[in-house]
This record gives structure tokens, C-alpha cells and sequence, in this order.
């Protein structure tokens, strides 16, 4: 009992830090010159962006489904998307995002897939996606690292890489490393993942042997995993081209997106909030010269325009 108090009074805390950090930059842009940014918007342009979002899942879903289903493991895609749309949904509103690993537990609820085996497949998927995710965050701090003059946010942005890596690797050994189930049961002990790699430990071996199976399908996860990234830049673009943010090209939009969204994954707040729109208005200030009140809106939309089309997956609540 008195586990679950203090796991509800972290969650909490979290939550009220995040919200700190936001009151404290909207403060520091200006409450009305943020509003105004806001009202401002071309709607058209984010309801494109919202489209693409759900392009996005679409490409993202069926990249699981491909997986699954060369683990003959047979499950319709509308339930494979929907559970991947309610796993987005609760990554959206936890630390570290690890929300996402809800979603064997979601098909195995709705669809009675094996929940080793659908969660070797997405544990897999997302050590691929992180690693790519480090590889775009390097290209990031490359791509600002010259120009930008806050040591502290450059630290906390190298932070975020190197957690994302840390992560990847974990993930990776996980997976497909022999030694792996010892190595699992010293991460149990870890906040946050514990509770899952918990359920994990019975079932490990058929967990690995199901986790073999992904290896010859990495390159078509990493083409699929690459094509999301490329529409995540567009996704900023089409949100920054809303607000009348013209100052950083598609290109600058693909390169800054993992780098700034790794700090989504710094597990001190919701899904970093508070900690990613800041990123975002620095950067966007100090590299690119943009106003700090478009940068804001900006910030906000680009996490709530995700939200809006995550919410479909509450039907895997019900």
C-alpha cells in the first residue's frame, strides 16, 4: 500500500514540476504575446500536420504488424493500430515515455496475442528506434552545436542523447544477448521498467527465442522507423509554417526533431514536459532567430497536436 501511495505521490510531483516549468517560460515570453501566437494560427496548415500524425501511426503500426506477423503471429492491423494508438496515448502523459510498453498488454487484452512474444517484438522496435533516434540527435548537436551559446541547455540536450543510448542498449542486450536474463534481473530492481521486465522474467526464454525472430526484418523496421522520421519533420514544418514560423526549412526540421524530442524522454516530468517546449524555444530563438512567442505556440502545438490524434486509442481503455 504504501508503494502505490508514494508511486502516486512521484507521479504527481512530476506532473506539478512539469507544469512549473511551463508557467515559468510562458512567464518569461509573455502570457499575451503567447495567446496571441496561438489565435494567430493557420488551421488548415495544422490540420495537415495532423493529418500526417496519423500517417505517421499508420507507417508506425504496420511496421509492428509486419513484425508480428513474420512471428506468424496473426492479429488483425486495425487492432495492432488501435493498441499502438493507446500505447502512444499513455507514453504521451508518462516519464521516459514508457507508456508505450502497454501495448503488449493491450493486444494481448483485446486480440489474445502471447505477451512475450508481442513484447520481444516491440522491446526490438523500439532498440532500433532509439538507436536511430541517437543517430539524428548526434546529427542535431552537430547540426546546432557551433552556433549555440547556452552551455546548460546544450548539456541537458546531450543528457537526453545519452539516456536515449543507454536506453538503445539496454533494449538491444535485452533482446538478443545470451546473458540477457541475469542482466534483466538486476534491471528489475530500476524504477519505472522494473514493473515490466518483472512480468518478462517467467517467460524469458521463450521471450529471446521470440526475439531472434525479429533479426531478419531489421532492415525493413529500420526503413519503416526511417520514413516516420522524415514525416515527424514535415509534422514541425507544417506546425511551424501555421504560425507563420518561416525561418527554418524541412530540412532544419528533420535534423533538430530527434535532438529536441529526446528530451521528452528525460524521465524527471510527464514525458518531459516542460522540459522539451523549453529546448524548443531556445533553440528556436537562439539558433534560429525566431520570435520567443511563436516559438512557444509552437512548443505547446507540437505536443498537443499528438495528443489530439492519440486519444483514438482510449478505445483499448474501454
Amino acid at each position: 500500500m504504501s508503494n502505490v501511495i508514494s508511486s502516486k505521490r512521484n507521479v504527481i510531483l512530476q506532473a506539478l514540476l512539469g507544469i512549473a516549468i511551463l508557467i515559468l517560460l510562458f512567464w518569461q515570453v509573455g502570457w499575451n504575446d503567447f495567446l496571441d501566437a496561438i489565435v494567430s494560427i493557420e488551421l488548415s496548415l495544422f490540420i495537415l500536420a495532423l493529418v500526417f500524425y496519423a500517417i505517421d501511426n499508420l507507417v508506425l503500426a504496420f511496421r509492428y504488424h509486419f513484425v508480428l506477423k513474420y512471428m506468424d503471429i496473426q492479429v488483425p492491423f486495425v487492432q495492432v493500430f488501435l493498441c499502438h494508438l493507446g500505447g502512444m496515448l499513455y507514453s504521451d502523459v508518462t516519464p521516459g515515455r514508457v507508456g508505450y510498453f502497454t501495448v503488449p498488454y493491450f493486444l494481448k487484452k483485446r486480440a489474445n496475442v502471447a505477451y512475450s512474444s508481442s513484447l520481444s517484438a516491440i522491446i526490438g522496435l523500439q532498440s532500433l528506434e532509439f538507436f536511430i533516434k541517437v543517430f539524428g540527435c548526434g546529427i542535431g548537436l552537430i547540426f546546432i552545436g557551433f552556433t549555440i551559446e547556452n552551455q546548460i541547455l546544450f548539456i541537458v540536450l546531450l543528457i537526453g542523447t545519452i539516456f536515449l543510448f543507454i536506453v538503445a542498449v539496454i533494449l538491444g542486450i535485452i533482446v538478443w544477448s545470451e546473458k540477457a536474463e541475469g542482466i534483466v534481473q538486476w534491471l528489475c530492481k530500476i524504477p519505472l521498467i522494473g514493473k515490466i521486465l518483472a512480468k518478462l522474467l517467467p517467460k524469458f526464454s521463450d521471450f529471446q527465442q521470440q526475439g531472434q525472430k525479429i533479426k531478419p526484418v531489421i532492415p525493413h523496421a529500420i526503413g519503416f522507423t526511417s520514413v516516420s522520421w522524415l514525416l515527424k519533420g514535415l509534422q514541425w514544418y507544417l506546425i511551424a509554417l501555421s504560425l507563420n514560423i518561416t525561418g527554418i526549412s524541412y530540412f532544419g526540421f528533420v535534423m533538430i526533431h530527434p535532438l529536441l524530442t529526446a528530451l521528452s524522454f528525460v524521465p524527471i516530468t510527464p514525458a518531459g514536459l516542460g522540459l522539451q517546449e523549453s529546448g524548443i524555444v531556445i533553440i528556436f530563438t537562439l539558433v534560429f532567430g525566431q520570435e520567443a512567442a511563436s516559438s512557444s505556440a509552437f512548443s505547446i502545438l507540437a505536443r498537443f497536436y499528438a495528443i489530439l490524434v492519440d486519444l483514438a486509442g482510449i478505445v483499448v481503455l474501454i
